[in-house]
């Protein structure tokens, strides 16, 4: 069970309502902090839709089992990347293991339930305990 509680868009002002378009375990616990959910929103979009990056190699999943881990890339991993990818790729490629780091450890500490339609892929990639 969530740690706070989950909003519906009757609890919410007509002007923070669209926090809950997509009605999902997330949003409707980080509707209890209308601008942070818009916010991490803003990022979610702009990396999903507007980043430049193409889809993953071996060392950009080295980079993020970094992060994940060690909380930064190694040298040898980073000057991997520099060398493939220019420096906007790059900023944009840090960001998005950031904010996945950042969603799991919200969706972890808040206790967000797992949506039934997804509880399939963390039964295939569990997280580590």
């Amino acid at each position: 069970m969530a740690r706070v509680p989950y909003l519906q868009q009757s609890d919410l002002p007509p002007e923070h309502q669209d926090i809950l378009a997509r009605p999902i375990a997330l949003n409707r616990a980080m509707a209890n902090s209308p601008h942070a959910a818009k916010a991490m929103t803003g990022l979610a979009m702009y990396i999903r839709h507007q980043s430049k990056l193409d889809p993953l190699s071996k060392t950009v999943l080295r980079a993020a089992r970094e992060m994940t881990n060690d909380l930064a890339m190694s040298d040898a991993t980073y000057a991997a990347l520099e060398k493939a990818l220019d420096r906007e790729h790059l900023i944009d490629l840090t960001l998005v293991i950031a904010f996945y780091n950042a969603v799991v450890r919200l969706l972890a500490t808040l206790q967000i339930d797992v949506e039934p339609e997804y509880q399939k892929y963390l039964e295939q990639h569990p997280l580590p305990l």
